[in-house]
């Protein structure tokens, strides 16, 4: 739900590319939120703020990322993202 009413802020973010505010934005959120925002972006952003995550809470929502997305997040090649 919260991340449906972020989705402009957090899709621009992206597209300027500002990924230490892009982190900030998921620092304090549960790992539960996080994966339903990922989930519901198009693959190439979900692969960017899984990669700007911190690595604890990254581990955390790949808990609850679809076995799709798992495999989309841990499998893409960093020169082949738009990172």
């Amino acid at each position: 739900m919260v991340g449906k009413i972020l989705e402009p802020e957090i899709r621009s973010l992206i597209d300027a590319r500002n990924f230490g505010a892009l982190r900030e934005v998921f620092r304090e959120w549960p790992p539960a939120d996080v994966a339903e925002v990922i989930l519901d972006l198009p693959e190439d952003e979900q692969v960017i703020i899984f990669r700007v995550l911190p690595h604890a809470l990254a581990a955390d929502v790949f808990e609850y990322l679809d076995f799709d997305a798992r495999s989309r997040n841990c499998c893409v090649p960093w020169h082949t993202s738009r990172l």
